[in-house]
Formats: C-alpha cells, sequence, structure tokens
C-alpha cells in the first residue's frame, strides 16, 4: 500500500510488563529510539520485542516496505513466501510511505521514504543498520542535521563480499566517511568488530550486541520434538540408524550446496550417512541432476519450511553443514542448530564461525573451496556417537550467550553512552 502510512503495536502494554529484566535505562534517561529498516525480518522482531519490554525505551521500528510482513516473492528461494509467525506483535511499528514515482523494490534498498525525516525529528536517537538503503540514508543526514545521536547495528565483515572491484573501492572510501558520523556502534560479533575498527570507529564506541535468534523458543520447540525424532526422520524418508548431515539455507550459488553433495558423495565411501537439504532455490534442478548422474544415495531434498516446521530438520540431524562461499555474514542457522544441541561444520568464510565454531569442541571448520578439507571436516564430527552428543551439549551451553536478551543489552548499552 504504497503512500500510505500504516502502524500497530501489537500487545505492548503486556510485552512491557512481562519476562525478567535485564539492562534497561534510568527513568530520567527514557529516550524514544526509532530503528530504520527496510522491510520485515522475521529474526529482528524477538530483539524488538524484548527492547520494548525495556523500562526508559519508547521504541517505534519504521519500515519502508511492508515486504515480509505480507505474502511475497521470494526470488532466491523461487517461491512466494509468507512467514507463519508474528513479526509484528509486541512493539510499536509504522510502514512509512514512499516517495511518489518510485517502482517498489525488493527489500527497499532504492525506496526514498522522505516521511523518515518526520519520524527522526521525534526521536531522540535513531537506529539504522546500513547505509545501502536510500532511507537509511536520509535518516542519518536528518539526525546529523539535527545534532541527533546516531547508533549503527550492521553485519558487515572483512570476509570477501559479493561485488566488483570498483564497489569494494567505493565502500572503502564511503565507510569512514560515514562512521565518522556514527555516535556508537552496535557488533554482532568478532569479524563484525573487526570490519568496524578497520574503518575508523574507536573502541569505545563499540558495543556488543550479538546475533541472536529466539533462543527460548528454539530450545522449548528442541524439547518438543526430541521424543518424536524417530517417526520424523521417517517423515522425511531418513533411516533411524545412520547419521544426518543437515542444510538448511536458500539454494543459491553463495551458499554452495553443490559442493556440499559433492562432499557428501564423497563420504559415503568410508562413512555411510544421510543429507538432509531444508530449503529451496535456483540449484535445486542442478542438484537433483547431479544426485541421478552419480546415484549419490540417501539424499533427501524436504524443500522450503517455514518457521513452524523448520525446527523438524534440527530435530532429525546429527551435525548441520553451512559451506558458504561469500556475503554468509553472520549465519543465523547456526544458532538454530545450537540450540538443538548440534555441532556445527562451517566454512571460513562464514562471519559467524568465529564466534561460535570451536574447533573440536562445538564444531569443525573447513577452507571454502576445498572438498576434501569438507569431508574431512564432517568425518571429525560424524563417526562416534558420544563425540556427536559432547560437541553438541558444548554447542547448547555456548548459544545461551548469545540470546536476544544479550543483543538487547548491547543496544542499551549503546544508549546510556549517547545519552549521557
Amino acid at each position: 500500500m504504497p503512500h500510505i502510512w500504516r502502524h500497530g503495536s501489537g500487545d505492548r502494554e503486556r510485552v512491557q510488563t512481562a519476562g525478567a529484566k535485564r539492562a534497561s535505562l534510568p527513568a530520567h534517561m527514557t529516550t524514544r529510539l526509532l530503528v530504520v529498516q527496510t522491510h520485515f525480518i522475521q529474526y529482528f522482531a524477538p530483539l524488538y520485542r524484548e527492547l520494548a519490554r525495556r523500562p526508559g525505551i519508547d521504541l517505534t521500528v519504521a519500515y519502508a516496505t511492508d515486504l515480509g510482513m505480507r505474502e511475497g516473492l521470494d526470488r532466491q528461494f523461487g517461491k512466494r513466501v509468507k512467514w507463519d509467525v508474528s513479526l509484528t506483535d509486541g512493539y510499536h511499528w509504522v510502514v512509512m510511505p514512499e516517495h511518489p514515482g518510485v517502482d517498489s523494490v525488493p527489500g527497499g534498498l532504492r525506496r526514498r521514504n522522505w516521511s523518515v525525516r518526520n519520524l527522526v525529528a521525534g526521536a531522540d536517537v535513531v537506529l539504522i543498520s546500513s547505509f545501502l538503503s536510500v532511507t537509511d540514508q536520509i535518516a542519518a543526514w536528518t539526525a546529523w542535521k539535527r545534532r541527533k545521536p546516531l547508533l549503527y547495528r550492521s553485519e558487515s565483515t572483512l570476509l570477501p563480499p559479493l561485488g566488483n572491484w570498483s564497489r569494494r573501492a567505493a565502500r572503502a572510501v564511503a565507510l569512514p566517511l560515514f562512521y565518522g558520523g556514527v555516535s556508537a556502534a552496535i557488533y554482532i560479533g568478532e569479524q563484525n568488530r573487526r570490519q568496524l575498527r578497520r574503518f575508523g570507529i574507536p573502541e569505545e564506541r563499540l558495543h556488543f550486541g550479538p546475533y541472536a535468534v529466539d533462543n527460548d523458543l528454539f530450545i522449548s520447540r528442541a524439547g518438543e520434538l526430541a521424543p518424536h525424532r524417530e517417526v520424523l526422520r521417517a517423515q522425511f524418508g531418513l533411516e533411524s540408524e545412520l547419521p544426518v548431515v543437515l542444510f538448511v539455507g536458500k539454494l543459491i550459488p553463495k551458499k554452495q550446496p553443490l559442493l556440499l553433495l559433492e562432499a557428501f558423495a564423497h563420504l559415503q565411501a568410508t562413512l555411510p550417512s544421510q543429507l538432509l537439504v531444508v530449503g529451496d532455490g535456483e540449484l535445486r534442478s542442478r542438484m537433483e541432476r547431479r544426485i541421478a548422474e552419480a546415484q549419490i544415495p540417501r539424499v533427501h531434498l524436504a524443500g522450503f519450511l517455514n518457521q513452524s516446521r523448520i525446527g523438524e530438520g534440527y530435530a532429525v540431524a546429527d551435525v548441520l553443514v553451512l559451506p558458504s562461499v561469500r556475503d554468509e555474514t553472520w549465519g543465523l542457522v547456526m544458532n538454530e542448530a545450537m540450540c538443538f544441541g548440534l555441532p556445527v561444520v562451517a566454512s571460513d568464510r562464514v562471519g559467524g564461525a568465529l564466534d561460535l565454531v570451536r574447533e573440536g569442541e562445538t564444531g569443525s571448520t573447513f577452507h571454502f573451496d576445498d572438498v576434501n578439507g569438507l569431508v574431512e571436516a564432517m568425518r571429525r564430527v560424524l563417526p562416534i556417537e558420544e563425540r556427536r552428543r559432547l560437541m553438541g551439549e558444548a554447542a547448547r551451553r555456548l548459544i545461551d550467550r548469545y540470546s536476544v536478551q544479550a543483543s538487547a543489552d548491547g543496544i542499551v548499552s549503546a544508549l546510556e553512552a549517547v545519552r549521557r
């Protein structure tokens, strides 16, 4: 619905008084916080609900588009998707009208929502998560002009990015200029912290707010599904005895599902196992052809599973593999898998692997384009059931530190710093 304001608060009054209190602002520092987002993201809604609970924060999340809240075509999944969990309950949100004459753009990166200037004018502090979005640029410029603190929370890293050399060179020039106007930055992990430091944000302006999923929800779901593991395996067509390697994500080149398929075929020679692929995308047909041509046994393509069913994939698995080659700035499927007590095998191009994958303790890593390295990484985790169990327990303990509550604490810490 372009050119029309849309807004809502969910059950805001209830969530503001519910749950255990974590870091919060003193009453005399009550802050009107404006968060600017391109579109609704299923992983961020729990964080906004948590922030709305915190005393001293009057939160508004402004979206450039309603993509994500409504059903829409996800080009990378190759199908229309509507998330079956609420992305709007528990916090105050608005969908801003876009500037007349601007075409609808997936993700809203080029949308010019000039109305964000009015929202910035009514806020005490502004939080953005990108400088690529035109609406974020307008919000940042307005905050600077009105001398309002600007917070920055991104997932960018120094790992090789998508894009040609000219785009990378342009960012190397633009980032220090942009970061110079950031009052405080919330970093999600070590790779992100290194990028922020590299381009000019001093250590004293950095606050740790880890990337997180709704741990409570996923851990609860793990408990519910554990007694049904064998039944669920049968529903996926899996055998009950052999270990299961799990891939969760879009079947697109940057995720390298074909590399995993090749490595899995090699693995069968010495370690019979099963591969469950949860997701869809442009490479599915190539995977199906490769499975048939090479007669790779025990590969199961489950297709896209929405949020209410994604836990079923984790519940039947023994290890998650994330073999991404580029632009995997974190990899939240690792968080989800670790909530289910799974060890993780990840490439060295996965941003969150430096924080979450501890060699021999919570999983294993491999060089992103080394098929044999991926085979060996899976062999280090899979063969012994007791070893998998111990690594899964360590993963489960570690992920407790990467919670929505800890993420909100980082934002509150940044707010305290700039409000002083």
